[in-house]
């Protein structure tokens, strides 16, 4: 009797620890599994480092360390209703506010670039977690708007240009702060908040006044960077001769310049990534890569090139398709929300990770060239753990609708039973 009850008592347990849409938990799963196969993989360079110098931390159980700290924070995140972190949204901004003051006062560069800080140790790069806020905080005016136009539509016609300006102003302001160096993340944050901007209903006169200016930006600095000669742009800001090879990269014509080939010239990062998924043709397996071992950041930046030259074709549609599910599934969930701000989140989240994931894979592609991870797959602290924390977030408000229906149905049996007797 015990021995039939116990895988019952299993399900229980995993039941309670794993609330909300089984359908995302199980798509979370799949990515920490693609994750540690990918990264482990992808980690060769860095493993035989370790074995040679026996310094450091083996960057394979480092990885596990972090998605299992991840998944522990997703269940513990997904407990909390979305309310709760709607009221404690200013003591989230002051963390993530400690986190921008770290990376002014103790940058970490990378590539000229300082994307990282450390404290007490542990490397942080505060963009990653400032996503959290510019979703959070974008849903909460986007609810605030909706009342609005609900209760009393030419207040909010008044006064919803200015909570939008307002918003953009910070946001923007905030993203320059942290990204001096790195214009390359202020472009995808700003893209994104463009993007979330339409979703969230802003007056579509806001949204046109919004593009002409990006547009008018956009074209003035690739001007800059286009006509001024190098020497004084790197008067101007010293990282300016990296975007303009970047520029360059995007408009080369590898059909005129034979030099596009040569390995050791240029932007050979971008160029490894497409050796090695040109020979994704015939998949080499997994973990028998050849580009790894050779490619900077493969593990990271470049993971999905590597993905595909292991898994070949399979691996080249497996994993645009958990982003794809991600999007349609959060989305369904977002249409059966009533609560605005609960609505706002969600489509928040679900298209933030898409659309990064879709500017990683045009990287790994040789589009352009930029620091990006691939969500919930790359190996990255911050980056895993800021996806995590909005993992937890969007299966809490997937709870919640799971309770409130259950609530609904019970009500209705009563009522039903009610109907039978009488």
């Amino acid at each position: 009797m015990s021995n039939q009850t116990r895988p019952l008592r299993t399900e229980g347990i995993l039941s309670k620890i794993f609330e909300g849409d089984k359908r995302l938990w199980l798509l979370y799963a799949t990515f920490i599994i693609v994750s540690f196969f990918a990264v482990s993989s992808a980690s060769s360079a860095r493993m035989y480092s370790f074995l040679m110098s026996q310094q450091g931390t083996n960057p394979v159980f480092k990885h596990v360390v972090v998605l299992l700290f991840c998944l522990g924070t997703a269940v513990i995140v997904s407990k909390f209703p979305v309310e709760w972190y709607r009221r404690k949204k200013y003591l989230l901004a002051l963390i993530v506010g400690v986190f921008i003051v770290a990376l002014w006062l103790n940058p970490t560069e990378a590539n000229q670039a300082s994307r990282w800080t450390r404290i007490m140790g542990i490397s942080i790069q505060p963009s990653e977690f400032f996503k959290l806020i510019i979703v959070l905080y974008g849903a909460e005016i986007g609810a605030k708007v909706a009342k609005m136009r609900r209760e009393h539509f030419p207040l909010a016609k008044k006064y919803a240009h200015l909570f939008f300006l307002i918003y953009w102003f910070v946001i923007v302001a905030i993203t320059l702060s942290i990204n001096l160096t790195n214009l390359s993340t202020t472009f995808i944050l700003i893209s994104f908040l463009f993007l979330y901007t339409i979703t969230l209903r802003a007056p579509l006169s806001f949204i046109l006044r919004v593009f002409v200016l990006l547009f008018v930006a956009g074209a003035l600095l690739v001007s800059a960077l286009l006509f001024i000669p190098e020497d004084t742009l790197r008067k101007i800001h010293h990282r300016s001769p990296v975007w303009q090879q970047r520029l360059y990269h995007i408009a080369e014509d590898p059909s005129s310049d034979k030099e596009y080939y040569n390995l050791e010239e240029g932007s050979t990062q971008s160029k490894l990534a497409l050796v090695a998924i040109s020979r994704g043709q015939v998949p080499s397996g997994l973990g028998k890569s050849k580009t790894r071992d050779y490619l900077p950041l493969a593990y990271s930046d470049y993971i999905y090139a590597i993905i595909v030259e292991e898994w070949g074709v399979v691996g080249m549609l497996f994993v645009p398709s958990l982003y794809l599910l991600w999007f349609l599934w959060v989305g369904r969930l977002a249409q059966r929300e009533e609560n605005m701000y609960r609505r706002y989140v969600l489509l928040g989240f679900g298209l933030l990770y898409p659309f990064s994931a879709l500017i990683n894979l045009m990287v790994a592609s040789g589009m352009f060239i930029t620091g990006q991870p691939l969500p919930l797959i790359s190996d990255g602290g911050s980056s895993y753990l800021s996806a995590s924390i909005a993992v937890g977030i969007v299966i809490g408000i997937s709870r919640s609708q799971t309770k409130i229906r259950e609530l609904d149905r019970r009500e209705q049996e009563i009522l039903s039973a009610a109907e039978t007797e009488a």
